[in-house]
This record gives structure tokens, C-alpha cells and sequence, in this order.
């Protein structure tokens, strides 16, 4: 029994020491069957690692010509991405050799472009409506405050042309016209305080 249980233990561990030997290659738990080379389990790691950090060093401790490849490519294509959205300029897009990263790219920095053509309206607009805001109130003019289009600078516009009438005239009746009550309280002890 004891000799029946010797012979088991070697012949389990030649077996053991005879799988390591074939290519370094390991079961894999998810598939029926197949085997996983070692070297491709570490090529894996060294991409994702090279993914994640923006690091191409990793991808040169590849070894499987097609994942390194494909390694300098990704990084490639996501440093030329960062330049492109940074420069906003889609011709840097168009030297990336990898189809969906490029029309990845080409795609972010289009939407980019839209974006900051959309802040540039949004601004130059608020801008014109600070300019009417200041124009009317630093003339007085009640009405030209209700052209403005944008509420917040309307009554900012129209808080002001009350406000400076409150003052020269130190009536506050003035302050009474102003809508907030907050913002009357204000007015009240500007002119308070005059």
C-alpha cells in the first residue's frame, strides 16, 4: 500500500514537473481545455500597464510581436489624441494609424470645437449684455434696461438706474420701484448712509 501510494505522489509530480516544462504555459479556469502561455498573461499585464500610465517603456518588455505592435499604436494614438483635442486641430488626428482611435480622435475633437465655438457665443453674448447693462445705467436710461435680454443684467441694469436716482434725489421712493426686497434694503441703507 505504502509502495502503491510512493509510485502515485511520483507520478503526479512528474506530471506536474512535465506540464511546467511545455512552453511555461498555465490551465486557464475559463475555458474547457485550453492553455494560457505565461508570457502572454505577462504581455497583457505589461499592456494594460501601458494603457493606464501612457507609458510605451512598458510595451517595449513585450514579447508577442503583434501585442507590441498594437501596444505602440494604442499609446501613439492616445498621446496624438491628447495633442489634438489640446491643440484643437484634427489634422493630428489623421496620423494615427489605428481606424477607431483615430475616428475617436477626429470625433472628441469635433465635439471640443463645437463646445468652445458654443462658449465663445455664450460669452461674446453675455459680454454685449454687460455693456448694455453699464451703457443704460451709466445714462440713467430705465427704458433701454428693459432691451436687455438677459434677465440678471435687466434687473442688474435697472437696480443701478434706481439706485443712482435714489442718491441724487435722496428720495426712496426710488428703492420702493426696485424688485427684491433684499435689494430695496440695500437701497434704503445706501441711502441711509449718504
Amino acid at each position: 500500500m505504502k509502495k502503491l501510494l510512493l509510485l502515485s505522489a511520483i507520478t503526479i509530480l512528474l506530471t506536474a514537473c512535465g506540464a511546467a516544462d511545455k512552453g511555461d504555459q498555465a490551465a486557464n479556469p475559463d475555458s474547457e481545455g485550453s492553455t494560457v502561455n505565461a508570457d502572454t498573461v505577462l504581455d497583457n499585464q505589461l499592456f494594460s500597464q501601458a494603457v493606464s500610465s501612457g507609458d510605451a517603456g512598458f510595451c517595449d518588455g513585450i514579447t508577442g510581436v503583434e501585442k507590441k505592435t498594437e501596444c505602440q499604436g494604442v499609446i501613439t494614438a492616445i498621446d496624438l489624441t491628447k495633442q489634438a483635442l489640446t491643440k484643437s486641430d484634427k489634422n493630428i488626428c489623421k496620423k494615427i494609424e489605428l481606424k477607431r482611435y483615430k475616428e475617436n480622435c477626429l470625433t472628441s475633437v469635433e465635439d471640443q470645437m463645437a463646445a468652445d465655438e458654443k462658449q465663445a457665443k455664450e460669452f461674446s453674448f453675455y459680454d454685449s449684455q454687460s455693456a448694455l447693462a453699464d451703457k443704460y445705467a451709466g445714462a440713467d436710461d430705465l427704458e433701454g434696461c428693459k432691451k436687455i435680454e438677459d434677465e440678471n443684467f435687466k434687473k442688474q441694469c435697472t437696480n443701478n438706474v434706481l439706485y443712482g436716482r435714489a442718491l441724487k434725489s435722496k428720495d426712496p421712493k426710488y428703492c420702493d420701484q426696485v424688485e427684491d426686497k433684499n435689494d430695496q434694503e440695500f437701497c434704503r441703507k445706501a441711502l441711509n448712509s449718504n
